[in-house]
């Protein structure tokens, strides 16, 4: 109660700050049968009229987590077991190298199969994965 009373009483003395408005682009991946690639204007508040369906094509399988890389706006992606990138105008995937396989890490060697996100460094423009530990 009184943590609840002392949070209450700093939030009432901190000064509100203006909202800030959105921009730039967002990426959605639909999950989990369709996997097409649609683009979001967050500019744009209206839900009717600021998402375009891109689509896809290739032979993805399962598209995953995505990140786009600063400076470039390269929009990279995982599929079933592999990294890649995304046509962001045609949806289509094409992949980088072969699979994960497994990699060393603090804790041992892991199984890099199934990655539940992606994300770059915005300093050093390094992409990192998470996997889901399978174990």
């Amino acid at each position: 109660m009184l943590l609840a009373a002392l949070v209450g009483s700093l939030l009432a003395v901190l000064p509100s700050a203006p909202a800030l408005a959105a921009s730039g682009t967002c990426y959605l991946i639909g999950q989990p049968a369709d996997h097409e690639l649609s683009v979001t204007d967050l500019a744009d508040t209206d839900p009717a009229t600021n998402e375009t369906t891109i689509g896809w094509s290739g032979d993805q399988v399962s598209l995953g987590p995505a990140a786009v890389q600063p400076g470039t706006g390269v929009l990279f992606a995982h599929e079933t077991d592999r990294l890649g990138t995304i046509n962001t105008g045609t949806g289509e995937f094409t992949a980088i190298g072969g699979t994960y396989g497994v990699q060393p890490g603090s804790i041992g060697v892991q199984d890099l199969t199934d990655v539940r996100g992606l994300g770059f460094d915005p300093t050093t423009g390094t992409l990192y994965a998470i996997a889901r530990r399978v174990d």
